[in-house]
């Protein structure tokens, strides 16, 4: 499976399972964060299908290789971005409020 096949993947399982799952947790903190997050990924969700569509032909890229290369970037930073705000945010409230549950 390629790169594109392995994200939609995951994107596919947060859409899912994880955030309708969060979505009712009883912690309004983790309600919260998660509607701002799956409403994100939204975006990000469009804007890689998009740049998939765009640079989905070889002769694309070799058109323009320098732009390519510029408009991956950009999208692997907001995703590493992304990620880093899970793992930052997201997972460590929702190990809190689960550890403090009774």
């Amino acid at each position: 499976m390629d790169l594109a096949g392995k994200l939609r993947v995951h994107l596919t399982l947060e859409d899912r399972t994880l955030y309708p799952e969060l979505l009712v947790h009883r912690n309004p903190d983790v309600r919260a964060l998660t509607r701002l997050f799956r409403d994100e990924m939204g975006g990000i969700s469009k804007e890689f299908e998009g740049l998939l569509h765009a640079w989905d032909a070889p002769e694309a890229i070799s058109a323009d290789p320098s732009r390519f290369v510029k408009e991956m970037k950009v999208l692997v930073g907001i995703l590493v971005r992304r990620v880093e705000r899970e793992d930052g945010e997201l997972y460590p409230l929702v190990d809190r409020v689960d550890s403090e549950a009774p």
